[in-house]
C-alpha cells in the first residue's frame, strides 16, 4: 500500500477508525484509510435541504 499523500511505501497500520484499519505514513506523517468513504452530504440529501431550508425560513441545525 502506498500513502496517498506522498506515495512513499513506507505506511504501517494505526489501529482502527470507525470500523476501519488506519494507516499512517512514515515519510509524511499523514493517516489515512485504505478505502474512505467520501465526506459530504449525497446529492439527495442536498437537494432536500436546499428546498426544505427557503419554504420554512428556518435553521436547519
Amino acid at each position: 500500500m502506498d500513502c496517498p499523500y506522498c506515495q512513499s511505501h513506507k505506511v504501517v497500520k494505526n489501529g482502527h477508525r470507525q470500523g476501519k484499519q488506519s494507516y499512517l505514513c512514515r515519510e509524511c506523517g499523514r493517516q489515512f484509510r485504505e478505502n474512505p468513504c467520501p465526506g459530504g452530504y449525497s446529492s439527495d440529501a442536498e437537494r432536500v435541504t436546499t428546498e426544505v431550508k427557503p419554504r420554512q425560513g428556518n435553521c436547519l441545525r
